[in-house]
């Protein structure tokens, strides 16, 4: 039987599209990615920023819908005392978009 791996964290939801599919579906609850770049400096330093983007899910309990590609939250967190220097908004954008396309992108396991 083949494996599924979904954005999904609720457990009927999983049931159900394992009957359904004839697979096994496992779910997604929590994810987390760090992106790292070097510092915005003219100078020759070493320092590399970093910044996080985690899933959380809403209070309303909300299903996620894989197929509409929404349903969680995205956290942004940077270390306490350090920074993530943009040009323009286009590089947060894209950072959320590599995100978002990683937590949907469905997997299947052979």
């Amino acid at each position: 039987m083949n494996t599924k791996v979904l954005p999904v964290n609720y457990t009927e939801d999983l049931e159900k599209i394992s009957r359904e599919e004839k697979v096994d579906a496992i779910g997604i609850e929590q994810m987390s990615i760090t992106y790292i770049q070097p510092a915005d400096t003219c100078s020759d330093s070493d320092e590399i920023q970093n910044i996080t983007i985690a899933t959380q899910m809403p209070e309303s309990c909300q299903i996620i819908d894989a197929e509409k590609k929404q349903g969680f939250y995205f956290n942004i967190t940077i270390p306490e005392g350090e920074h993530w220097s943009v040009d323009d908004g286009d590089s947060l954008k894209a950072l959320i978009e590599d995100f978002k396309k990683r937590l949907y992108q469905t997997n299947i396991l052979e």
